[in-house]
């Protein structure tokens, strides 16, 4: 025993060694098993992906060069796994963030079946200039887009892609302007469906493609088409309407067929996926409008039914439109906000439940369109989000509201201050440093303020949201998840997540006095909180009933309009003394 034991110490020390050694390589090195699946890779590879070991493990090793390297989605990489040679074989890629040459050799090990492959990647820039590699990168882009449009058929599905359906489209608006009637183009995009893929495998995630495929077809009429874009996201072009209600009924039959539960083809995991989709509809009835269009629109109306799980299919429109002309307005003032170095800020308080005395405030983001109106921060993160702007306008918020406090005197009264944080914020690597140094600048205890995250953040950046929070709370920072409730795996965050607390939802706080099964899930989350050691604040607190009711479970803080609307910096920080709140103007 003693022996084998021995035998087993020197063998996790040779693989310790070489695991050290093959850490030094320069060149890339990846081991995938007979899917393609990556089984292994070092450092250097972690560095060609730019992403951490742990979150490619699993992965399909096509999915993670398509994203490094200047390759078409659809094409060129994925021959390099699916194609399986018997012996070796070498191709050559362009990165182009570091603009560099990639060459790639592959060796099938015929030890095991089905075979795993040995990549190598080795960079070799050096034989070339630096005119000639960036010729060389626009001949690969420029031969991938001419294999691109004889494509027309996604590889998974079998169904066209975006260059069929285009071709589609056309074809029915042709047919449009000699025979009358409506076209429809109905956007899908399967709710989750990362969740999926993450949770199941990338395996399980093209199983179910496959089946929401069948599914879908189940609906088509004889002069249907249905395309898959990419992704999760599925086209249905529906002709020969004889009106605009047709494609709303067409809608509602979809849904139908793809809700139904499935279960995977894999034996020995027993789970049942229930899927979800959500639907945008543009439509046409000889407008003129153009292919691009039509997309366009049903994706539009597609976001707009994913924002709103109570309409699971929306119709494009001029609501929808005015919507996006609103967003269009909203980056503009966020641009000047950035420009002036101004934002306004309001502050909502967190008080006692049973005193009513204030003991922080949570700092809110409230640019001002040129109209003299208020943005949400609902639509301010959204917009700042999609346009690019919310590591700037972070920055800029959090310098503004320290600086706002050292100006009240709010540090020297021990008030604490929060700050909510958006899933891209959290995603990037050097939040945490930011902000630690952005407090010493201010003078600002890190003690007294609170990062708060939501669970979108946690579950789309898992590993270094985790480090990012880790490093705030070992500098003193408190962390709170916010939105508690209303997210997938709640339960598993507060026992796992670096955090001190966290906020219920004012969607459960608002029903939780006729809704018994709410009003029991809030005791059930106060309590496991106080085992945990977690403080809990309750969100949405608009009646004296809600109080006493939080107050007898034993949550002890809170925040709604019964306390306070949000506050400007002159109302909220002003006061000399915290105190109890005056009566809110509803």
């Amino acid at each position: 025993m003693n022996e084998e034991s021995g035998l087993v110490r020197e063998l996790r020390r040779s693989l310790a060694r070489l695991e050290l050694a093959l850490a030094q390589i320069a060149d890339g090195l990846a081991i995938t098993d007979g899917q393609g699946q990556l089984l292994w890779c070092n450092a250097s590879f972690e560095g060609l992906i730019g992403r951490p070991r742990l979150m490619l493990l699993g992965q399909p090793l096509a999915a993670l060069l398509r994203d490094a390297v200047d390759a078409d989605r659809g094409l060129g990489v994925d021959g390099l796994v699916a194609a399986r040679p018997k012996g070796g074989n070498v191709t050559t890629v362009v990165r182009r963030e570091p603009l560099q040459v990639v060459e790639i050799h592959w060796r099938p090990v015929h030890l095991e079946q089905p075979a795993p492959y040995v990549f190598t990647f080795h960079d070799v820039s050096d034989r070339v200039s630096l005119e000639e590699l960036r010729h060389r990168s626009q001949e690969l882009m420029d031969q991938q887009l001419a294999l691109a449009e004889q494509v027309h058929t996604c590889p998974v599905t079998g169904l066209p892609n975006r260059r069929g359906l285009a071709i589609a489209i056309e074809d029915a608006l042709v047919r449009l302007d000699r025979h009358p009637g409506w076209l429809a183009v109905l956007f899908c995009d399967l709710n989750r469906f990362k969740e999926v893929n993450d949770t199941y495998g990338h395996r399980v995630g093209d199983q179910l493609l496959i089946e929401l495929a069948q599914r879908m077809k189940e609906v088509l009429r004889p002069n249907d088409v249905l395309a898959r874009l990419g992704g999760d996201e599925f086209v249905l072009l529906c002709t020969e309407l004889k009106a605009a209600e047709d494609a709303v009924q067409i809608a509602e039959r979809l849904l139908q067929v793809v809700g139904r539960p499935w279960r995977p083809e894999i034996s020995d995991v027993p789970f049942v996926i229930t899927p979800q989709v959500s639907v945008g509809i543009s439509l046409c009835n000889g407008c003129g409008l153009s292919p691009d269009q039509l997309l366009h629109d049903a994706d539009l109306a597609m976001y707009e039914a994913k924002r709103r799980p109570d309409r699971p299919v929306v119709v494009f429109d001029e609501e929808i439109a005015r919507t996006l002309e609103w967003r269009v307005q909203i980056r503009s003032a966020l641009e000047q906000a950035l420009r002036s170095q101004q934002l306004t800020m309001h502050y909502q308080p967190v008080v006692e439940l049973a005193s009513g005395r204030v003991v922080a405030y949570e700092a809110l983001v409230r640019p001002q369109h040129a109209d003299g109106r208020l943005v949400s921060s609902a639509d301010f993160i959204a917009v700042a989000e999609t346009s690019g702007l919310i590591q700037a306008l972070g920055e800029l918020v959090v310098s503004q509201v320290l600086q706002d406090a050292r100006h009240s005197g709010l540090l020297e009264r021990g008030l604490g201050l929060a700050v909510n944080f958006s899933t891209q914020q959290l995603g990037c690597s050097g939040l945490a440093k930011e902000l630690i140094a952005a407090a010493r600048r201010f003078g600002c205890p890190p003690a007294l303020l609170t990062v708060e995250v939501t669970e979108t953040a946690l579950i789309e950046q898992p590993e270094r949201t985790r480090e990012e929070l880790a490093q705030l709370r070992q500098a003193g920072f408190r962390v709170v998840l916010d939105d508690f409730g209303i997210g997938y795996s709640s339960l598993n965050w507060l026992a796992e997540l670096p955090i001190d607390g966290l906020k219920i939802d004012r969607s459960f706080t608002a029903t939780m006095l006729e809704d018994r099964r709410r009003h029991a899930l809030i005791a059930a989350v106060v309590n496991l909180a106080r085992e945990l050691q977690l403080e809990v604040v309750a969100e949405g607190i608009e009646s004296e009933d809600q109080r006493a009711a939080l107050l007898a479970m034993g949550c002890s803080l809170g925040q709604g309009f019964l306390f306070a609307q949000p506050l400007s910096p002159a109302e909220a920080l002003g006061s000399p003394t915290p105190g109890p709140l005056p009566p809110a103007a509803c």
